[in-house]
């Protein structure tokens, strides 16, 4: 697969909101077709915020890690919480943080 095809099928699988339904005008965002979309899954509706431990690891974010990378990595099922990753934004912060500093280190070898 081509880096386009995988973002066309990672953009595809994630649900994203116009900048209209957004409820923090500071929330992460993707261009898709020069518009700006902004992945669902980083919203704490009850509070209508985005989830602080989102914010935190986009801070930590290392080079090597794109943000589709990292929306991929929200999206899949973690052994570490029973589902996906953003599953456990709310239940489990301290976790997810955890797990991101943990699976984020570059592999080292010899």
């Amino acid at each position: 697969m081509t880096d386009r095809e995988v973002r066309s099928q990672i953009l595809t699988h994630a649900e994203m909101l116009t900048k209209d339904d957004v409820p923090d005008a500071g929330a992460w965002c993707f261009e898709i077709d020069s518009e700006p979309a902004y992945p669902a899954l980083q919203f704490d509706e009850d509070n209508a915020r985005v989830f602080p431990v989102v914010q935190d690891i986009l801070d930590a974010l290392p080079e090597h890690w794109s943000h589709l990378h990292l929306l991929y990595w929200f999206m899949q099922e973690h052994y570490d919480f029973d589902g996906p990753t953003a599953d456990a934004f709310a239940s489990d912060p301290e976790g997810v943080m955890a797990t991101f500093k943990r699976n984020s280190v570059r592999p080292t070898h010899g």
